[in-house]
Parts: structure tokens; C-alpha cells; sequence
């Protein structure tokens, strides 16, 4: 009987040969010798893969894993832990837009035309709530005069009463018995789509402006009060005297009138810089 060729122990030598062999050879070749024979098995085997492993996937399917949670306790303080930041989160946005509207409708407002502004620091603040008074580090040599407007980065703070050659004192929009007209519109920019045209005087009781209009007058809780009186420096005009915060019925004609308040936006008292606004040519 003829015996066969390859014997086991001529294809164990044979194995170890090629091992040598292929350790030997240079990373291109050797790639290359495994590429073409890995590329026809794969040719051959994944057609006849594909049936048998959609017939095991049929038999025996995975059973799905169970979603874990957690505890119930945490996962509800967790929601409300989300809730607190959301909110969070959302009042730091209206906050952000409030003040984006606050200096967009600046922009859209009477530009100072005819003035420059004049930076200037607070050196002194009077307490005396009968006559509200700031002093500034700016007088005559700056080329500041009696009556000329002082403002904030938004809002209206008053007007120049006495000047010195290196000071001067700014009565505040505040003192008793002030009065001015404004107009009134909602804190967005652009085009405001309404607008009350009314006159505020100060009240120090209720610590703001206040005014009687019609019931049928445009105003809302959170509006605008922007200064549109020709007594007043025409730079001014259009800064903010303050916001409206409340809307209620007038006591003495419910039917017919409301009564609203308006509070001043900021602190006049507690600036630490303003701006005179200076008539150029004067």
C-alpha cells in the first residue's frame, strides 16, 4: 500500500517552516501573504455565515436588560435638583434679555446730538431727602454749566444747579415736587407697537413717580418710562426715568382712571460715576 505524502510529522515540519519563514519576512510581503488568503475565506464563509446566523438570532433571541434606574429617592431629588437649575437658568436668561432691551431701545431713542458726554465721579452725596443732591469732580474748567443734563449708561439722573470752577452739584430726579413728561412703551427694541404719553410727578411716600390716566391708556406692569419733556436738555430726551411697577385703580374714579408708579431703574444715590451731557458751541 502506498503511503501518503503528507504524514503528520512532514506537515508539522512543513507548519514550522513557514513560521520561520514568514517571522523572516518584511512587513509588505508578509502582509500581503495573509491579505489574499484572509480575502477568499471571507469570500467563501460570509454568504454561508449569514443564514445560520439569522436562524440562531430566531431561535434564541437576547432577552432585553433591564433598565437600571436607580433608587427612587434619588432620582427625585435629582429632578428636582434639575427643575431649581432650569428655572435658574431661565430667570439668568429674561434677566439678560431685560437688559439687552434696555440698551437696544437706548440705541433706538433720540441720539446726543449736539453734545458731548463728559465722564465724571461721584465725590459726594448729601443725606438730605428734602433736597437730593450728588456732587461730581467736574466744574466749569471742564466746561460744565447749570443745567446741564446728567446720566447714567441708561437712565436719566438730573440736571447740574450749582458749578464751581473743578465741582459741581446735580439735583436728583428725585427731589420733591419734580415733575417731567415721558413716554411710555415696553421694554423690546425696535419699533414699539404702543406707547402713553403722560406726565409723572414725584411721590416720595410711595418712594417712585406716579400718574392718573385713562383706563383705556397702553401701560403695563414692567414698561419704560423714557424722558420726553422739552424742559429738559433735548439730549436727555429718551433716557430712562424709570419702570413702571405698579398698575392700579384710581381710588378716587375706579371706572373711568388708573393710578400707575413708576421707580427709578437704579439707585441714583449710590453711583459712583455719571455723565454730563455738554452743548457743544455753548
Amino acid at each position: 500500500m502506498k503511503r501518503s505524502f503528507f504524514t503528520p510529522r512532514r506537515l508539522l515540519l512543513g507548519t514550522v517552516l513557514l513560521l520561520i519563514v514568514s517571522s523572516l519576512l518584511n512587513a509588505r510581503i508578509s502582509e500581503w501573504c495573509t491579505d489574499q488568503p484572509r480575502g477568499v475565506l471571507t469570500a467563501v464563509l460570509v454568504p454561508l455565515q449569514r443564514p445560520f446566523t439569522w436562524l440562531s438570532q430566531t431561535l434564541r433571541r437576547r432577552a432585553p436588560r433591564p433598565l437600571e434606574l436607580g433608587d427612587p429617592q434619588t432620582l427625585a431629588q435629582r429632578y428636582a435638583e434639575a427643575q431649581a437649575y432650569n428655572r435658574r437658568l431661565w430667570l439668568q436668561l429674561q434677566a439678560a434679555r431685560e437688559d439687552i432691551a434696555l440698551l437696544d431701545d437706548l440705541r433706538q431713542v433720540q441720539s446726543v446730538k449736539g453734545h458731548t458726554e463728559l465722564r465724571a465721579a461721584v465725590i459726594r452725596v448729601p443725606a438730605n431727602p428734602r433736597n437730593p443732591t450728588i456732587t461730581i469732580d467736574r466744574g466749569i474748567r471742564h466746561g460744565v454749566k447749570k443745567g446741564c443734563a446728567v446720566v447714567g449708561p441708561y437712565n436719566f439722573v438730573g440736571q447740574i444747579v450749582h458749578v464751581s470752577p473743578r465741582q459741581s452739584t446735580v439735583r436728583l430726579i428725585t427731589a420733591p415736587q419734580t415733575q417731567f413728561q415721558v413716554a411710555i412703551t415696553p421694554p423690546s427694541p425696535g419699533e414699539p407697537p404702543r406707547r402713553l404719553d403722560t406726565r409723572l410727578t414725584w411721590n416720595g411716600s410711595e418712594r417712585g413717580f406716579t400718574a392718573v390716566v385713562g383706563r383705556d391708556k397702553p401701560v403695563e406692569t414692567g414698561d419704560l418710562a423714557h424722558l420726553a419733556d422739552i424742559g429738559y436738555p433735548r439730549g436727555a430726551h429718551g433716557y430712562v426715568v424709570g419702570v413702571v411697577s405698579k398698575v392700579e385703580d384710581y381710588e378716587d374714579n375706579p371706572l373711568l382712571f388708573r393710578k400707575l408708579t413708576v421707580q427709578p431703574t437704579v439707585s441714583l444715590a449710590h453711583m459712583s460715576h455719571v455723565v454730563v451731557l455738554v452743548r457743544v458751541g455753548e
